[in-house]
């Protein structure tokens, strides 16, 4: 994965975000996986972007929330599940992050996925091995 790109949103509307739109399109076109992370004040129109970004991509959208362990991997379970209808997930959640992001990483060498994350330092707050996960992965 690749880490150097962050992107920041200064305090406006979202009138014309062609810029980070193109930003984002480039970064998905990208060979290899990519981690973004974008961050900016309250209500300036983050997911809006990402919304806009990811109409019509292959995503899985995911609000991090403060939740148990167990609950978080159920919801990530069943966002799996929505995304490929693999029924195993239902009987059987995933159980780790580990886990998680190698089910993900295999469906993606089919096809590139966007994963959003939205409210990420909700989950680095639950999971605190998740930075060291990721770049385990990369």
């Amino acid at each position: 994965m690749n880490y150097k790109y962050i992107l920041m949103l200064q305090n406006q509307r979202f009138v014309d975000r062609a810029k980070e739109l193109e930003f984002l399109e480039r970064h998905f076109k990208s060979e290899g996986a990519e981690f973004i992370v974008l961050y900016g004040r309250r209500r300036v129109g983050k997911t809006e972007l990402l919304n806009r970004f990811t109409h019509g991509k292959k995503h899985i959208y995911f609000l991090a929330r403060r939740e148990s362990e167990a609950e978080t991997f159920n919801r990530l379970s069943m966002a799996l599940f929505k995304m490929f209808h693999d029924e195993l997930l239902l009987s059987r959640p995933l159980s780790s992050l580990d886990s998680f992001f190698e089910y993900l990483y295999e469906k993606a060498k089919e096809e590139r996925i966007v994963l959003v994350i939205d409210e990420f330092p909700m989950l680095i707050a639950r999971f605190r091995g998740l930075t060291s996960v990721l770049q385990d992965l990369g």
